[in-house]
């Protein structure tokens, strides 16, 4: 991590104290996993407060993303998988939202994935578990099975 900020700013960067040094070490934390899992319910159409917290402390310029000279965002979090397992209470489509879709909005998922190829994933997968609020018993467990085992052969490859 210390060579991205030597590169992108020409000298050695802000000294990591502080809060700032739990920050630096949180990015490091991401940049040297060999492959990254986040598993997340969607929480009123998006991510949780927590998750969210977290990709605000991990996206910081000169670490895991920089501007260059033609004002280009480029990632530096780059060469690794990120798997994502989403769950929800019904079923959404797998696109950007729409204007049309009204109150049923799944920004979780676009959102999640923009931010993934924002810091420099390029390998990113998701496994949706849904409609969790929908089903009998019999049925969500079923779901549920088949997604255990959907997440099972993606952990084989992954």
């Amino acid at each position: 991590m210390a060579q991205i900020v030597d590169m992108i700013s020409g000298g050695s960067g802000i000294e990591a104290t502080g809060e700032w040094r739990g920050i630096v070490a949180e990015i490091e934390r991401l940049a040297s996993a060999d492959k990254v899992i986040v598993s997340t319910p969607m929480w009123n159409f998006s991510i949780p407060y927590r998750l969210k917290q977290y990709l605000d402390i991990v996206c910081q310029p000169g670490l895991s993303f920089y501007v260059n000279a033609q004002g280009q965002y480029i990632g530096t979090i780059t060469d690794k998988p990120i798997q994502f397992v989403l769950s929800s209470g019904s079923p959404y489509e797998v696109r950007f939202p729409l204007e049309t879709d009204g109150t049923k909005t799944d920004f979780a998922r676009p959102y999640l994935e923009h931010i993934a190829r924002f810091i420099g994933f390029e390998d990113i997968s998701f496994i949706k578990i849904e409609p969790t609020g929908m089903l009998p018993p019999d049925q969500l467990e079923a779901l549920l099975k088949t997604r255990c085992e959907e997440a099972a052969r993606a952990g084989a490859s992954f």
